[in-house]
């Protein structure tokens, strides 16, 4: 088994009009482990992704979230002995519904030549920058950065390295608030590679990982993100 960890993170969009492109540069990856986010319109293709699991969650969909956990599917390499799975509902559903559904955070468990790793990956609420909590989808967005520090907090306690993978819908250079993404990294003492929104982070205590690639948003995915390789 390789003692070289590589993490993909790709924002495949909710509207993608050609998912099997999207798919198709996922296979020719081969990452160890990626993160999806908006899978909604991936999710029945993945199984076609011969060597991966697919980890979302025991709940699959959501009766009443037009995401749910389909937002935040995970792929792992079969080969790469399964640990465990994680599925919980970070935030609640507030107005405007469409961009603060409820939000997930899925994590998929695997044993590496590096050791355990917990891929956590997040997609919380979009629209925040230049408001405080007193706007509902902030404070949720507040409720989901807590939520996931606790969780990085316990893993790492139980010898995990974690990663984390997301379209985080923050920017590095935006305030320093208490619910900002790149503060909770630097808590949990992990490093990144970032592309816009999108970010892959990783204890650094146990993990040298580097931005490999950058797959531009376009016709190769479909999406209207970069995609990032690390």
């Amino acid at each position: 088994m390789s003692t070289t960890l590589t993490i993909g993170h790709g924002n495949v969009y909710v509207a993608n009009r050609t998912p099997l492109k999207a798919l198709r540069t996922i296979r020719s990856i081969q990452a160890d482990s990626w993160g999806v986010n908006e899978g909604m319109n991936l999710m029945r293709l993945l199984p076609r992704l011969s060597g991966y699991r697919v980890t979302v969650g025991a709940l699959g969909r959501t009766r009443n979230d037009k995401r749910g956990t389909w937002d935040t599917p995970i792929l792992t390499k079969k080969r790469l002995s399964p640990l465990g799975s994680i599925a919980i509902q970070a935030s609640e559903t507030v107005q405007p519904e469409r961009i603060a559904p409820e939000r997930w955070i899925t994590g998929s468990l695997f044993q590496h030549a590096v050791g355990p790793v917990a891929h956590l990956n997040v997609h919380p609420n979009a629209a925040i920058r230049g408001h405080g909590t007193d706007v509902a989808r902030v404070r949720e967005y507040a409720e989901f950065m807590a939520t996931l520090n606790r969780l990085t907090r316990w893993l790492q306690a139980e010898d995990f390295a974690v990663v984390i993978t997301g379209d985080v819908n923050y920017r590095e250079d935006w305030a320093n608030v208490e619910w900002d993404p790149y503060r909770l990294f630097r808590l949990r003492k992990m490093d990144h590679a970032d592309q816009g929104l999108d970010v892959v982070a990783w204890d650094r205590r146990k993990l040298e990982l580097v931005r490999k690639r950058v797959i531009p948003a376009g016709s190769r995915t479909g999406a209207d993100h970069p995609w990032i390789i690390t």
